[in-house]
């Protein structure tokens, strides 16, 4: 019989109890979510999370048996945390959480999709690349009020 053996760090703080874990990877969201549930208590001890993690801490999820290994099934973010129900549960998402951030407002003329990404990319602060083969130009592009993840 195999036993069931997890490893979850949300930032610093490496998680010592679990209820269930739901990591979600498909082709028809933009973004692979996961979803961490923990008990409310322990010990009838209200458990203080809060106090521990927060929003945008990186988040690494491995899970497997004990007798064969575990791996990494789920790198990312934590988006929020919920406290309904009786259970903690915690809201993950991978590195399109990062494009969640407000970009300045701003028009574009005559910008092309790789410009567009690019100036995306400037606003939320991160280092990534862009690598586009599309070759259209927008004739004018309007940012407003809109975070990367929106434009």
């Amino acid at each position: 019989m195999y036993t069931m053996s997890y490893d979850i760090t949300i930032g610093s703080y490496k998680l010592g109890m679990l209820d269930a874990v739901n990591v979600h990877k498909s082709v028809e969201l933009l973004a692979d979510t996961c979803e961490i549930t923990l008990p409310s208590a322990q010990l009838n001890k209200t458990l203080d999370v809060e106090r521990h993690i927060r929003r945008g801490d990186v988040v690494v999820v491995k899970f497997g048996y004990k007798e064969t290994g575990i791996a990494e099934e789920f790198r990312g973010w934590l988006q929020r945390i919920s406290t309904d129900g009786g259970n903690i549960k915690l809201f993950c998402e991978d590195d399109l959480f990062t494009f969640r951030k407000e970009i300045p407002n701003a028009v574009l003329k005559k910008v092309s999709l790789a410009e567009l990404l690019q100036h995306i990319i400037t606003g939320i602060g991160r280092n990534y690349r862009v690598n586009c083969s599309y070759t259209w130009t927008y004739a004018k592009f309007v940012i407003r009020d809109a975070t990367g993840y929106d434009v």
